[in-house]
């Protein structure tokens, strides 16, 4: 058997356990699109069209895919994900039900996209090799920092909220724990809250 049926086999193997072990909305939500763009005796890498797909696939199902994948192959495999463009792997399923792993990626690396002011080209990296460091939030905060309890506006309807926030801010934790407020349009929660933070 060549290493291309061989990968054909071992990716639809796991991905048909997969189908067994997940509920049929769970499956279709994080494995259907995942495509089997590469793979030799010692790896297997699987693409999907959205960074967060990868990510979370990544985050949540790995070690199961390796899990599976492994008891398919018989031997050490790593697994992979990766995140492409929904063209690669539209292509890469299409090759892949031809028997013909790997092109897609092999395309992915010659393409190549032209850089201002005709400096050449570059090759497109999809891969996200920066670290992620665990404990620390990977976005940027969205508090407002001119919502403060200082400019906010204190009316009749809104002065038991004003006073709880400035409470939770001087005691955080065990004054009005947890804090709920609640208002109609304008009145100024999100203020408050960004004003507590």
């Amino acid at each position: 058997m060549s290493s291309t049926q061989t990968a054909a086999s071992l990716w639809h193997s796991t991905n048909e356990e997969l189908k067994n072990l997940f509920p049929a909305d769970v499956y279709e939500m994080w494995f259907s699109e995942l495509v089997c763009t590469v793979e030799t005796d010692s790896k297997l890498v699987l693409t999907t069209n959205s960074e967060f797909n990868a990510i979370w696939i990544e985050n949540n199902f790995l070690d199961i895919i390796t899990q599976q994948a492994r008891s398919f192959a018989g031997s050490a495999l790593e697994v992979r994900i990766e995140a492409g463009s929904a063209k690669d792997v539209k292509a890469a399923s299409q090759s892949a039900s031809r028997g013909r792993l790997g092109a897609p990626a092999n395309r992915a690396n010659e393409s190549t996209v032209a850089s201002p002011a005709g400096q050449g080209s570059q090759t497109p990296d999809l891969r996200n090799d920066r670290p992620v460091s665990q404990g620390a939030p990977s976005h940027r905060t969205l508090i407002n920092p001119s919502n403060t309890f200082e400019n906010y506006v204190v009316g009749s309807g809104c002065q038991l909220a004003h006073a709880a926030s400035i409470a939770v801010a001087n005691a955080p934790g065990r004054a009005y724990n947890p804090l709920f407020v609640f208002g109609e349009t304008g009145l100024g929660k999100t203020h408050l809250m960004h004003a507590v933070a």
